[in-house]
C-alpha cells in the first residue's frame, strides 16, 4: 500500500518524482520508513514501487550493476533492464512457491516432464502459474538526449510508455492522484512550479486511500542531474495545500444558501 507519482512537466524538459514512505513486506507489515523510497538507477533516472518491498532491493541492485559499465544508456534502455530483473525476480519467486518443493528444477523443466506427471498435480500446477501474480508495480521516470520519459513496469513483466499522457500514478492511491491530475488538466508543458505544486495537492489527496503514508518526498530530474526538493519546500508546499482547502470550503459556504434552496 502506498502512493508513487511520476509527471513530464516544464516545456516537456524536466521529470517530476514523489512517493510516500509507506513499505509493505509480504502483504503482511506496513510501516513509514525514515528514508525516502525513490531509488536512483542513473543520474538522470530514478525508479519508485508499489507493492512488496522485498523483490525491489534485488531489482534495482541487479538493474544498477548490469548498467555500470554502459557509457550511455537511453532511459528505455534502463527500463527493459528493469524489466528483465522483474521477470527474473518473480520467476525465482513462483518457482520457489510452486516448483522446488514438489522436487522439479524451474518452470522449464515442469513443462518439459509434463506429460509424465499425474494429470491432477501438472493441472494445479500449471493453473498455479497461470493464475500468479506477484504484485509489484514499478514506475521509472528519467530524462535523457531525446526529453523526458515515464515507463510502467508490471505483472507479469510488461512495459508501457506513458509520455504520451504525462503522468501516471501507482499504488493504493493511484486513482485519487490521477483524478487530481485530470481535474488540472495537467500536461507537459506546465512550468516546473505550478507542477510541483499539483503533484503534491494529488499526493495529498491520494493520503485518502488507507495504506497511504504521510510523509512526502519529491525529486525532480532535468537532462543533467536529479534533485530532492528540499524539506522547507514541502512546508511551504503542505501550507499552500492547507490554504487552497480553506478557499475551497469557503466557497462551498458562500453558495450554501442557494444549495439549501434547490427545489425537489
Amino acid at each position: 500500500m502506498t502512493i508513487c507519482i511520476v509527471a513530464i512537466c516544464d516545456n516537456n524538459s524536466k521529470i517530476i518524482l514523489a512517493s510516500d514512505r509507506m513499505l509493505t513486506i509480504e502483504d503482511l507489515i506496513e510501516f513509514e520508513h525514515p528514508s525516502d523510497k525513490i531509488e536512483k538507477l542513473s543520474t538522470t533516472c530514478c525508479a519508485v514501487s508499489a507493492g512488496s518491498a522485498l523483490p525491489i532491493v534485488e531489482i534495482f541492485q541487479n538493474t544498477r550493476l548490469n548498467l555500470k559499465n554502459r557509457r550511455s544508456v537511453m532511459i528505455k534502455g534502463i527500463a527493459e533492464e528493469v524489466k528483465l530483473n522483474y521477470i527474473r525476480q518473480r520467476t525465482k519467486k513462483l518457482e520457489e512457491l510452486y516448483i522446488l518443493p514438489r522436487q522439479l528444477k524451474s518452470i522449464e523443466n515442469f513443462y518439459s516432464v509434463i506429460e509424465s506427471l499425474p494429470l491432477e498435480i501438472a493441472l494445479h500446477i500449471d493453473e498455479y502459474i497461470e493464475k500468479y501474480d506477484f504484485e509489484l508495480d514499478i514506475l521509472i521516470g528519467g530524462v535523457d538526449e531525446y526529453g523526458p520519459h515515464i515507463y510502467l513496469i508490471g505483472d507479469p513483466g510488461t512495459i508501457d510508455c506513458y509520455n504520451s499522457i504525462g503522468y501516471q500514478a501507482i499504488g493504493v492511491g493511484d486513482l485519487h492522484a490521477i483524478l487530481s491530475f485530470i481535474s488540472y488538466n495537467y500536461c507537459s508543458e506546465m512550468d516546473l512550479k505550478s507542477s510541483l505544486y499539483i503533484i503534491y495537492e494529488a499526493k495529498k489527496i491520494s493520503e485518502k486511500a488507507p495504506g497511504v503514508g504521510k510523509e512526502t518526498d519529491m525529486y525532480y530530474i532535468d537532462n543533467k542531474s536529479l534533485t530532492k526538493i528540499s524539506d522547507d519546500t514541502i512546508i511551504y508546499l503542505e501550507e499552500i495545500y492547507k490554504k487552497n482547502k480553506e478557499d475551497k470550503t469557503q466557497q462551498f459556504q458562500n453558495i450554501k444558501e442557494r444549495i439549501d434552496n434547490i427545489p425537489l
